[in-house]
């Protein structure tokens, strides 16, 4: 299978900059539209603020309902030390280098290839929908233009092309973003007796909660969830017993049912750290934990076409990052996959790559997919 015009496109995406905070996804969807006229079709945008876009584009059925094909355009800030310019990228050892080469740009430039191929293969039995979304890395803002522009509403697979080592994921972990905070009294740093230090109150309590995850029970295909402690803050001055201190709490959940224990916990543990402090919590961020049903004919199918086409044993397993799903589809979700070239431990690292035989291999089980769900 001929990589060519993948790797120019992946090439092309990876120099423009779309590095979110800010984002500025408008200059990668107006270089969309211009490439997607030259293949005879109109590309459509859609914001959700100005400067904000996402792209989609739409290849008619015959029949009512649609595949989704889903991908975003942002990638995070270049962090740490780059050895080279991390918007210009470079072709070296079977790899493609450069910022978002693996998350994801490599994976819409797979569905964008595809869609074109397709584009000229005929009408399809179902309408084929490429969406692109802007703000995944942020707050998935793009995706929910998407939804509330009804672009979802006749959804009968959704494919989402993130890095999963071209490896089919058939859920992903919920993400459910804490923050707690424990009031104390100030005092001088002299008598720390005649104060309640906030801090100390906020670590006896993030360390019993650490202590206390492993107690969750694993589920099957999702495994177990987990805690990241990923930000703290408190106090003014070495002298002074602090009176405040937050933490920003990261759990990766399995389902529902363990989101309520894991809030249980925090308020027991919580009111417990330190008796004379006050303890409070709020959620920041929420997504729900998906699950795909792996008994549904479309997921049944695709993963038929993976062992045909790679010839790998296949343990079904959830994602453990969140993708753009839990906000398309905030209720009830259609069957879906996420299954895309890259591997998940070079997002957001410096010299980010992919390797072009995970693109190859990715495009190969996804053109077989799309043509046996399109065409016959």
């Amino acid at each position: 299978m001929s990589m060519e015009r993948t790797l120019a496109i992946l090439k092309d995406l990876i120099r423009i900059d779309t590095s979110n905070p800010p984002g500025n996804e408008e200059g990668i969807c107006r270089n969309l539209v211009e490439l997607f006229s030259k293949e005879g079709i109109y590309g459509e945008l859609i914001s959700f603020a100005p400067g904000r876009p996402s792209f989609y584009a739409v290849l008619e059925g015959d029949h009512p309902g649609s595949l989704i094909l889903s991908g975003h355009l942002d990638t995070v800030a270049p962090l740490g030390s780059w050895s080279f310019d991390p918007l210009e990228p470079i072709e070296s050892d079977d790899r493609i280098f450069g910022l978002g080469a693996c998350d994801m740009k490599s994976g819409v430039a797979v569905l964008i290839d595809l869609f074109f191929k397709f584009l000229r293969a005929g009408k399809p039995c179902y309408s084929l929908k490429l969406l692109l979304s802007a703000d995944e890395e942020n707050k998935y803002r793009g995706a929910e233009a998407f939804r509330k522009a009804g672009l979802l509403d006749d959804a009968l697979f959704v494919l989402v092309a993130e890095p999963t080592d071209a490896i089919p994921l058939i859920g992903e972990k919920g993400e459910f973003w804490a923050r707690t905070h424990f009031q104390g009294w100030e005092a001088h740093g002299s008598t720390p007796e005649k104060g309640v230090n906030a801090i100390l109150a906020q670590a006896r309590f993030l360390l019993e909660l650490e202590k206390k995850m492993p107690a969750l029970p694993p589920l099957e295909h999702m495994g177990r969830t987990t805690l990241n402690v990923g930000k703290i803050q408190g106090g003014r001055q070495p002298n002074i017993v602090p009176e405040t201190c937050f933490a920003e709490l990261d759990f990766r959940l399995v389902n529902e049912e363990q989101k309520k224990e894991v809030i249980h916990i925090m308020e027991e543990l919580g009111k417990n750290a330190l008796p004379e402090s006050k303890f409070s919590w709020e959620t920041i961020s929420y997504k729900r934990a998906m699950l795909a049903d792996l008994n549904n004919p479309w997921v049944q199918e695709f993963l038929k076409v993976y062992r045909e086409i790679t010839a790998e044993d296949y343990n079904p397993k959830a994602a453990t990052f969140c993708t753009d799903l839990p906000t398309m589809f905030p209720e009830s979700c259609p069957p879906f996959v996420i299954f895309g070239p890259g591997n998940i431990l070079q997002a957001h690292q410096p010299d980010e790559f992919v390797e072009i035989l995970s693109i190859k291999k990715a495009a190969s089980v996804l053109e077989a997919f799309l043509k046996r769900a399109l065409y016959s």
